[in-house]
C-alpha cells in the first residue's frame, strides 16, 4: 500500500509512466539504504522504508544489525499506514491546489 501511494504521489508531478516508475524505484532503494545506515539507526523505526524487507523485520535481523529494539512488525504496520495516509493527504491537497479540472465530456444539449 505504501509503495502504491508513493507512486501515485509521484505521478502528480510527472505525466510519464516510466518516469513515475523510475522515481518510485529510486526513492524506495535510496530510502531503504538510507535507513539501514548506522547514522540514522536511532530514528529508523519511524521511517517507512525500514519495513520494506519483511523477512529481516520478522526474524529480528534488522533490529539486531541496527541495534534498535523498536523495529518491530506491529510498529512497522503502523508506520506504513501512517506514511501512506500522509502521502495520500499531501497528494489530495496538491491535486486540489493545482487547479486541474476533470476532462469535459461532449454532451448534446
Amino acid at each position: 500500500m505504501f509503495l502504491m501511494t508513493l507512486s501515485l504521489f509521484f505521478s502528480l508531478f510527472t505525466q510519464n509512466t516510466v518516469a513515475t516508475f523510475i522515481q518510485t524505484a529510486l526513492a524506495t532503494a535510496g530510502g531503504y539504504f538510507l535507513t539501514t545506515m548506522s547514522s540514522v539507526s536511532e530514528v529508523s523505526h519511524f521511517l517507512p522504508f525500514t519495513y520494506l524487507n519483511a523477512g529481516k523485520i520478522t526474524n529480528g535481523e534488522l533490529a539486531t544489525v541496527l541495534n534498535n529494539s523498536s523495529i518491530q512488525p506491529l510498529l512497522g504496520i503502523g508506520v506504513l499506514v501512517a506514511s501512506s495516509f500522509l502521502l495520500l493527504s499531501a497528494g489530495v491537497i496538491r491535486f486540489r491546489n493545482s487547479g486541474k479540472q476533470p476532462p469535459k465530456t461532449n454532451t448534446i444539449e
